[in-house]
């Protein structure tokens, strides 16, 4: 089971948030913020819907010599 915190940055439904709040109740109990051309977007989602964004949690191969 993967553990989130408050600020860590999510990929929910192919975008990318960041979790605002967390709750210890169900159905829904995380918090997430995108910014949006139109302004802020917050939803309400179960962990099990999020996905870490892998960029920051795997590490890079080293690039080849030029």
């Amino acid at each position: 089971m993967v553990t989130f915190t408050v600020g860590t940055e999510v990929l929910y439904a192919d975008r990318r948030y960041v979790i605002t709040s967390l709750k210890g109740r169900e159905p829904f109990s995380v918090r997430l913020l995108a910014t949006t051309p139109d302004g802020p977007d917050v939803v309400m989602a179960r962990p099990a819907d999020l996905v870490k964004i892998a960029s920051y949690t795997e590490p890079h191969a080293a690039a080849p010599p030029a």
